[in-house]
């Protein structure tokens, strides 16, 4: 059977290089996330405020259905 020809490599992995002293970008400001501070900072800000949102809605959730049923 030849089935190794149907397996490939997920889209966006990348082959490593022959070379390793071949790089794309200079790689020594990034975290092993891959982004760079600033990056990192946006993100979390932009987390924290889905976090908020979400907070927010399921505490109005939650109030009004006490106020519906309460539950104690």
């Amino acid at each position: 059977m030849v089935w190794c020809h149907l397996v490939t490599r997920p889209q966006g992995l990348r082959r490593q290089s022959a070379n390793p002293e071949v790089v794309m970008a200079d790689k020594n400001d990034l975290s092993f996330t891959g982004l760079s501070d600033e990056q990192a900072q946006e993100l979390h800000a932009v987390y924290m405020s889905g976090l908020s949102a979400f907070v927010a809605v399921a505490v109005l959730a939650h109030l009004a259905v006490f106020i519906w049923r309460p539950w104690f």
